[in-house]
């Protein structure tokens, strides 16, 4: 494989990131996020006064997505090294990472169709404007067991010079670990475990961009240093 597109893959993570926040932040407010408990009528009155807004951010979102699932195959590629000739984890990891950004995909379609047409019945975009806020923070749910099994994958590399340091190995864990309270959402209109909380969404948002940085670093060192040694090998 060409240094060229693995390095290419690596950084689809931060493009999907970069891609979320200007989504998130600069088309359309949605960070921080309207809360749960607001009424139908303020809900409604915010997809009338960012109608154009949402749809730009929805677009951004979608192509980001792609990006995210870019970067999820090559870690899969570089986990799949390590684990060798029977890699479950990477395999599995794979669903998981479509998911885990597919949430955002999925997201996109609800907030979209209700910014699409700004007659619709209020009770409608209640009910869309729900449907997103739930595909994107409870999909952390396959976030979850991607990390996991990425740093499982790294803690059983037993080579004499392991691809990724064995720290992202303990930090992909942990980070899945603090990606578990994003299913509460469901129970919870208001407080740290809503859509809008600090458990929920803050948290767990913080975390998983800093998953991206970190794993991009680890797929750029293992480019680099496998180029480096196949260049040797030539020599």
């Amino acid at each position: 494989m060409s240094p060229g597109v693995l390095r290419f893959c690596a950084w689809s993570g931060p493009l999907f990131m970069l891609l979320f926040f200007i989504a998130m932040i600069v088309a359309v407010p949605l960070i921080p996020p309207m809360p749960p408990s607001a009424s139908s009528a303020e809900v409604m009155q915010f997809y009338k006064d960012h109608s154009i807004g949402i749809r730009v951010a929805s677009a951004f979102m979608m192509y980001g997505c792609a990006f995210g699932w870019v970067w999820t195959a090559c870690n899969a590629v570089w986990t799949a090294k390590m684990e060798g000739s029977m890699p479950v984890l990477s395999i599995a990891q794979v669903p998981c990472g479509v998911f885990s950004f597919g949430g955002t995909y999925f997201t996109c379609i609800a907030w979209a169709s209700a910014a699409f047409r700004p007659d619709r019945p209020e009770a409608l975009v209640y009910l869309m404007n729900d449907q997103g806020w739930f595909w994107i923070v409870m999909m952390g749910s396959c976030a979850v067991i991607q990390m996991i099994f990425i740093g499982l994958a790294v803690l059983n590399d037993r080579s004499a010079e392991p691809i990724y340091p064995r720290w992202v190995g303990y930090f992909n864990v942990w980070v899945g670990v603090l990606q578990i309270p994003g299913v509460m959402m469901a129970f919870f209109h208001d407080g740290p475990f809503a859509w809008n909380g600090l458990f929920a969404f803050w948290l767990p948002l913080n975390a998983f961009t800093a998953w991206v940085i970190v794993n991009t670093w680890a797929m750029l060192r293992a480019t680099r240093r496998e180029q480096l040694r196949v260049t040797s090998l030539k020599g």
